[in-house]
């Protein structure tokens, strides 16, 4: 958080002039027609024209060309992540099933009598198939991030890509490193808050996907999966090649709708709302001090404070884990009011400076963002359902 603005980077391409989208004509040029000129080549004798039938071009406006183009910016990246989060579930699927159809049969002894167990033997099936979602969880998540690779290797291959550019991404020190640990303690801080109010009140809000996780066999693959393997791969989709590419179009919008997409991946109400505050927080490390740190405080997030001082205050049992909800309380709200005191300021600098031009967000249009959107809130709205009935 450097007290002096310094001039926007070109992260990761080329900006715009103030109040313009890329691409889009200004208010003094003609409408938009998708036909766009060919400047004549010095020297050479333009051939004579020659009559073309050509179908009218239905004219745009350029409020609606800017439209078109930020749906077309937004459209290929949000398609891109929702391929990524439609195979990595489909495989997870997939290799539970296989799972517990092995010891189904395992369980037989004959795997033509395997469908005979499934009702009698599902609940045992299922705590088996648990066992292994370590194993499953890479699996699944690692093939899916392969498939992104290879669709976006010349981007994520770029070194610009994990450190920024030369002269582009900040310097981060040790202070403003501290004051992003707090935010993320913070951010814990809050939802633990929540819960506690909501709870007094006789709502229990329930995670479905941290049950999912208590129930899982805490096995060194799920620590790797957990603390390391997912971080990396979800800051790889969502801060890197999301976030990268709608950089240029703002660095409010950019940071606003990867961590919109991110809260929603989660499909979980509970997990959704804590991840679109530390998206955030997230995004903003990424965009100014690079996708390395954004890594390295995701892992903060899930192996230290989600796992290690997690799993140590448990082993306390209901004293331990209350003691380390209460010392998230304290340590998130006086160290975050602590950093908003030092830097609102800066903080609302960097907000104005940074506004996209109007009909930015027209990108949340996109067919393929829609999609992802209702798909995501259909899931978020079934499991919490499902949880709270249930």
């Amino acid at each position: 958080m450097n007290p002096q603005q310094p001039a926007p980077p070109q992260f990761p391409g080329q900006h715009w002039q103030p109040g313009q989208i890329p691409g889009a004509p200004s208010s003094g040029q003609p409408g938009y027609s998708g036909q766009p000129g060919q400047p004549p080549v010095p020297g050479s004798v333009p051939p004579a024209p020659q009559p073309i039938p050509q179908s009218p071009q239905p004219y745009m406006t350029p409020q609606q060309a800017a439209r078109a183009i930020m749906r077309r910016a937004v459209n290929r990246p949000a398609g891109v992540v929702l391929l990524y989060a439609v195979v990595a579930q489909a495989l997870g699927v997939v290799f539970s099933g296989v799972a517990m159809l092995m010891w189904l049969a395992a369980q037989s002894g004959d795997p033509a009598r395997a469908r005979q167990y499934v009702m009698l033997k599902l609940n045992d099936a299922y705590s088996a198939v648990m066992q292994y979602m370590g194993v499953i969880s890479l699996a699944s998540f690692g093939v899916a991030a392969l498939i992104l690779f290879l669709l976006r290797r010349r981007m994520i291959a770029r070194r610009g890509f994990w450190v920024g550019d030369h002269g582009e991404a900040r310097r981060m020190r040790a202070a403003w490193a501290l004051d992003f640990l707090i935010l993320t303690v913070s951010a814990q801080a809050v939802f633990v808050l929540l819960q506690t109010l909501l709870s007094a009140a006789g709502v229990d809000l329930v995670s479905p996907s941290m049950e999912a996780l208590s129930e899982s066999a805490i096995s060194w693959e799920m620590w790797l999966y957990i603390g390391l393997v997912g971080p990396v791969i979800e800051e790889l989709v969502f801060r890197g090649v999301l976030m990268q590419s709608l950089a240029p179009y703002g660095r409010n919008f950019a940071i606003v709708t990867s961590a919109l997409m991110f809260a929603l991946y989660h499909g979980d109400l509970v997990q959704g709302l804590f991840a679109f505050v530390m998206g955030l927080v997230l995004g903003f490390v990424a965009m100014e001090y690079s996708l390395v740190w954004s890594i390295a405080l995701h892992v903060f997030n899930n192996a230290i404070l989600g796992g290690v001082l997690s799993e140590y205050a448990a082993s306390f049992g209901d004293a331990g884990n209350n003691a380390y909800a209460l010392a998230l309380v304290v340590i998130g709200v006086i160290g975050g009011i602590a950093v908003f005191a030092r830097h609102g300021r800066e903080m609302r600098a960097y907000r104005d400076a940074n506004r996209s031009p109007r009909g930015t967000y027209w990108g949340w249009t996109a067919p393929w963002f829609l999609t992802y959107v209702i798909l995501s809130g259909l899931l978020v709205a079934v499991s919490f359902a499902g949880a709270v009935l249930g």
